[in-house]
């Protein structure tokens, strides 16, 4: 992660790391103009990884696409390699969130985000792919082996259950 490139990101990297509300916390210092462009890229991943219970649940997928737009496409590990053109992605979900942003390559991963949200959601949950065009990505991370795409979801035209 690159350093925080002004005193307020610097002082919300303190603030943000290991909280669930980050992401609140990150876009009220964004939206009020506290911080960077730079401060904003460098502070955007860990806030989306750690939201719980998922991120668009915490400040909205509006605000995250309005952030990560602003921050500019963001790539982790920064050794991450170029996206196609167009991306397969995978997304274990119940029915009624199969258009979220948070999305994966990884199609067996996926499986396991939807075992999750049948335990946790106590209803049934269903894998979902869909193609998409690298403009709708936002974000790509494995930084916790998930491959996770981060995307645009008024981009996501198609959306097909495999299961």
């Amino acid at each position: 992660m690159n350093e925080p490139v002004d005193q307020e990101a610097a002082r919300l990297r303190g603030e943000l790391v290991g909280r669930q509300d980050g992401a609140t916390l990150l876009y009220q210092a964004w939206v009020a103009r506290r911080i960077t462009r730079d401060g904003l890229r460098d502070l955007l991943p860990d806030a989306w990884t750690r939201a719980d219970p998922s991120p668009e649940m915490v400040i909205g997928a509006t605000s995250w696409v309005e952030m990560f737009r602003e921050a500019g496409r963001l790539l982790l590990p920064t050794n991450y390699p170029a996206l196609p053109d167009m991306l397969t992605i995978y997304r274990g979900a119940i029915h009624h969130r199969r258009r979220g942003m948070a999305w994966t390559t990884d199609c067996h991963k996926a499986a396991q985000f939807r075992r999750r949200r049948e335990q946790t959601e106590r209803t049934p949950a269903f894998l979902f792919r869909a193609e998409v065009a690298l403009e709708a990505v936002l974000a790509a991370f494995n930084t916790r082996g998930e491959r996770e795409i981060v995307v645009d979801p008024s981009f996501l035209k198609r959306i097909d259950r495999l299961d």
